[in-house]
């Protein structure tokens, strides 16, 4: 490939296009998020890596590197409105190979071209300054280089002196493009070493509230979708609708991707407020209360790298059942109804984690179960009955035991009109998920404050929009178990604070409609 206008007389590029072509190699955050602070980062970021010219050999590589992780960094954004971040390494680590497929089956092709727009000109441009580059000659010029070269060691001895980590060290630099990729790497590395650790745990300050508990972690179902909290289409809950002692309303998730949202519902905790001595999950506090622990997942890992949750899973449950990947989640009923059977007087807790609408809508449905041409609402319909279908297990099974169905979604999707079909996204449909509980009459007669305390709470505002977060859901398994967090669970009788979305009072932000929440900026 050839630039002739590119060509001084030597066949080599005047400095000037040198600078400019190195820039565009820097610059995706420019493109992520527009303005005057990203101009100034990609600009110092170009300057800071330029002493790699010192070596001519270097160029074509350090410029084909700065192609790959720009490419991963405007991919990344534009699927999740994100930067990558310790989630996007679990999610890249922990994804079997058909889950990776269906990612990039599920990219819009709006974001595709929006990558292809930077990419293509980075690759060329790569190329070019691969063949172009001269060495570099004029005395200024390499001497303002190796100035700049220093200051790498310079800030890899002042950190060492300061006694900071790899982590530490490159969280102080990450507006160095890219610098916060490898930061996050790091974080992620130590993230997943910590997550093995199971710390001690006390046992609880009051008795269980109830005998046998079953939890149901969706995945990416949105509130905004199920029509038992006011969705005007298809009747996506009708197979809920008959059945009494149920309560629905609207939640905000903590993120909108699952190695960020499945941490917290398990332990209260956001996986960054991670303590070196280990996070304590819902299925400590159920063994230490002398509940038996049994978790089914049909959410399967076979890469490099297991997420949290796969590892909590598999270590701290007493049995641990993980279906093939591709399984349909009715495929979770039968060792559901193996379990009831198993344990039927002493206490149980039984975790349901399904595939629901992740990550291609038109694969997560039986075709014998799919009543629409909307596959999204086919979905929906097909979680709501096994909903029904799994209550109707503990009706026939425990009558007599004091019981409790709680299921969340871990975050929702963008719909049609927010990016042209379903997928990962970051309008409000991704944060605003369904909570669903239901309990029996022998625990509605044990515990009928709670209950009322629940139905009061669960009253739709006039507004619909979430008035918990996702905190409620391990806050409210945590009370049921004999503990108590800091936030208030469903039958508490104190309100929870006002939802937040990056700081901000969440109510306020969804007065302006919008479709792109990640354009709000965290309040310092």
């Amino acid at each position: 490939m050839s630039f002739p206008s590119l060509r001084s007389r030597d066949g080599a590029a005047p400095l000037w296009q040198l600078a400019l072509a190195w820039w565009f190699l820097c610059s995706p955050v420019l493109w992520m998020w527009p303005g005057g602070r990203s101009l100034l980062d990609t600009l110092v970021s170009a300057l800071l890596l330029a002493p790699v010219f010192l070596w001519r050999r270097a160029v074509p590589w350090a410029a084909a590197a700065l192609v790959l992780i720009g490419a991963t960094y405007l991919g990344y954004f534009l699927a999740v409105r994100s930067a990558p971040d310790e989630f996007f390494w679990f999610t890249l680590l922990g994804s079997n190979p058909q889950e990776a497929l269906e990612y990039a089956g599920s990219y819009r092709w709006q974001a595709l071209l929006q990558l292809l727009a930077w990419a293509l000109p980075a690759a060329l441009l790569a190329a070019w300054l691969g063949r172009r580059a001269p060495p570099v000659r004029r005395r200024w010029v390499r001497a303002l280089l190796v100035l700049l070269a220093l200051l790498w060691p310079l800030w890899a001895l002042v950190s060492a002196a300061k006694g900071d980590g790899t982590e530490a060290a490159l969280r102080k630099a990450n507006r160095i493009y890219p610098l916060a990729m490898f930061e996050t790497l790091v974080r992620q590395q130590a993230v997943a070493a910590q997550g093995f650790t199971v710390p001690a745990v006390p046992a609880p300050t009051a008795p269980a509230r109830a005998d046998l508990i079953v939890l149901v972690i969706g995945e990416s179902a949105s509130a905004q979708r199920w029509s038992l909290l006011g969705y005007g289409g298809h009747d996506t809950n009708a197979a809920l609708r008959p059945l009494s002692g149920l309560q629905v309303l609207p939640v905000l998730s903590n993120g909108n991707n699952t190695a960020q949202t499945v941490p917290l519902l398990l332990s209260g905790q956001a996986l960054a407020q991670l303590p070196a001595q280990g996070l304590v999950t819902y299925l400590d506090w159920a063994r230490a209360a002398g509940f038996h622990t049994v978790t089914l997942s049909n959410q399967t890992t076979s890469g490099t790298a297991e997420t949290f949750f796969h590892a909590a899973y598999r270590q701290r449950s007493e049995q641990y059942l993980a279906l093939p990947a591709g399984s349909f989640d009715e495929a979770l009923t039968a060792p559901l109804a193996q379990a009831l059977a198993q344990y039927p007087q002493a206490p149980l807790l039984v975790t349901l984690h399904t595939y629901g609408s992740h990550p291609r809508v038109a694969g997560r449905t039986p075709p014998a179960r799919a009543h629409w041409d909307d596959p999204y609402d086919n979905s929906q319909a097909y979680t709501s009955e096994l909903l029904a279908e799994w209550i109707g297990l503990l009706q026939q099974q425990a009558p007599g035991r004091r019981a409790l169905l709680l299921y969340i979604s871990d975050h929702g999707l963008n719909l049609p009109d927010c990016g042209g079909q379903y997928t990962h996204g970051s309008a409000p449909s991704a944060y605003e998920v369904p909570l669903l509980l239901w309990a029996n009459p022998a625990f509605a007669q044990a515990q009928p404050a709670w209950m009322a305390a629940l139905a009061a709470h669960a009253q739709a505002g006039t507004d619909g929009l979430p008035r918990y977060d996702n905190r409620v859901f391990p806050a409210t398994v945590a009370d049921l178990l004999g503990y108590a967090l800091p936030y208030p669970a469903l039958g508490a009788a104190q309100l929870p604070p006002e939802p937040q979305f990056a700081g901000q009072p969440y109510r306020q932000l969804r007065q302006q409609p919008s479709c792109d929440l990640s354009t709000v900026r965290p309040l310092p």
